[in-house]
């Protein structure tokens, strides 16, 4: 087989300045291409991302928002605070709060096509949730 100049390369298989070295290589970047047109984009592109994502934040979320790890890491930075004791527990709310709440609603609103409306956010009734929050 004849190999080709590396403007002709360019020409078959146009990738952001890669310029494949033999057909095997071709044959992989094809087949990423494929992978990556078939899954990421319609439907796939949703489900690809909210699953992707959401395995990323849980393995986050069970090694990062341990309190035990607050304490190896960032007690020092923390003791001349009042209340040292409490600091792990915040640490823990809000590390869960930011990957099980704020980065699941960005990918929602970001990652897919779609509303934050069809994933259940969306002011309901009011005066219910001020009465019952009042009456907490």
């Amino acid at each position: 087989m004849p190999r080709h100049s590396a403007v002709h390369q360019l020409q078959i298989f146009p990738v952001h300045g890669i310029i494949p070295q033999n057909w095997r290589e071709v044959k992989m970047i094809t087949h990423i291409q494929t992978l990556r047109k078939k899954y990421l984009c319609g439907w796939e592109r949703q489900a690809t991302v909210i699953l992707l994502a959401s395995a990323l934040l849980l393995t986050l979320h069970r090694y990062y928002s341990r309190r035990s790890f607050f304490n190896r890491h960032f007690v020092e930075h923390f003791s001349n605070f009042p209340l040292p004791e409490s600091h792990p527990y915040y640490y823990w709310f809000l590390i869960t709060a930011f990957t099980l709440f704020l980065v699941p609603t960005l990918v929602a609103k970001f990652g897919t096509a779609e509303r934050l409306n069809n994933y259940g956010f969306q002011l309901g009734n009011q005066k219910l949730g001020w009465s019952v929050t009042g009456a907490a």
